[in-house]
């Protein structure tokens, strides 16, 4: 049997202990031990402790301060339990196929297998309506998201701010056709969390999370991306990020696709990047919070209807993806650089609802 440390016992010496003299004399266990006072044993007195106080195993405690108090394990590392994630599933991760194609050109089936289409009570009046799910339920397709674990995806706030999506889509490819060789299967969305800073008029914080009623069973064309480290800084001169979404494939009434789409993005220097939105925001774009991407060719970018979607590149030594940014907003498509919610400087709030400390 265990001793048993109890967090706000206090360390003295076993005379000044009741329960430990009372443990001494009857041969029964001790206290937990802390030291010595002189030639005179410390124990843990649990007389001593809160009366709301619980205890714990005695393993579970770190290390003592230089007064003797009990110190509480540290939690985790922000980072360290997506990271820890990030290895699990690419340790199961399927083979993907082709990658970084430019100009905007139409995907294939399992090649983003995290991509995830938001589905919102059928309206009529919207292009992409009408698309009949299983067990005859209509949706309204609006916003892309990004499979992160088996319950969550990840979007922009914006997306979600005014109505929650009632199903998720993932592993398709053209949402208006069942001959593209996908695989797609609807999840029913429990709730929706919006960041608790999002403002709808800058699209500051532009980022939420779609928590699913049932788990994903992860296949060739439904597996999670990866969340970057903590202040990861995805600017790197000549990096290739890809964009993908089912949105609209030009500026233009009536463009919106119903095949998933991918271009080849760069990022661009933040000082255009905040130049492009400053009137959006007061005091301008955070630069640890969001970032800018384009094509420098200017052929190809996110267009209405990838909001929420992914701005990605490939994990090092790995068949996924890695989400750095969340398709946020645009002045017209390829005229301008796309804004982006940074990811990296969201992984705490992301940590703490999809990986809760226990």
């Amino acid at each position: 049997m265990l001793s048993q440390v109890w967090p706000s016992s206090v360390c003295v010496p076993i005379t000044e202990c009741p329960s430990g003299l009372k443990a001494l004399r009857n041969r029964q266990q001790l206290p937990s031990r802390c030291g010595f006072k002189g030639n005179v044993e410390k124990v843990c007195c649990p007389d001593l402790r809160a009366t709301s106080a619980k205890p714990v195993p005695a393993g579970q405690v770190t290390s003592t301060t230089e007064n003797n108090s009990v110190k509480r394990r540290s939690p985790p590392k922000v980072g360290a339990r997506s990271a820890e994630a990030c290895r699990k599933y690419s340790k199961s991760a399927f083979p993907r196929i082709g990658l970084y194609v430019k100009n905007g050109i139409e995907a294939g089936p399992g090649e983003f297998p995290h991509m995830a289409l938001l589905g919102f009570k059928y309206d009529k009046d919207l292009q992409n309506s009408g698309r009949t799910l299983t067990k005859g339920v209509n949706a309204s397709w609006s916003c892309c998201g990004t499979l992160i674990h088996e319950r969550f995806v990840l979007t922009a706030a914006h997306c979600v701010e005014r109505e929650i999506p009632i199903v998720v889509r993932l592993g398709d490819v053209d949402w208006n056709s069942d001959e593209d060789g996908a695989q797609p299967k609807e999840f029913a969305v429990l709730r929706s969390e919006s960041h608790p800073e999002f403002n709808r008029i800058s699209l500051a914080n532009d980022i939420a999370l779609i928590e699913l009623r049932t788990q994903v069973p992860f296949n060739w064309v439904m597996q999670p991306a990866c969340l970057p480290a903590p202040k990861e800084n995805q600017d790197a001169l000549g990096q290739d990020l890809l964009v993908t979404g089912w949105g609209d494939t030009e500026f233009a009434p009536l463009s919106a696709t119903s095949m998933l789409m991918k271009a080849s993005l760069r990022a661009v220097d933040f000082r255009v990047c905040n130049a492009t939105y400053a009137g959006t925001q007061a005091g301008g774009l955070r630069q640890e919070k969001q970032m800018c991407a384009a094509d420098p060719k200017g052929l190809a970018d996110a267009c209405r209807g990838d909001s929420g979607g992914p701005l990605q590149l490939k994990v090092k030594d790995s068949q996924l993806m890695k989400v750095v940014g969340v398709t946020s907003a645009g002045q017209g498509c390829g005229s301008s650089p796309g804004l982006y919610t940074r990811v990296s400087g969201y992984v705490d709030w992301i940590e703490d609802i999809v990986w809760p400390s226990k």
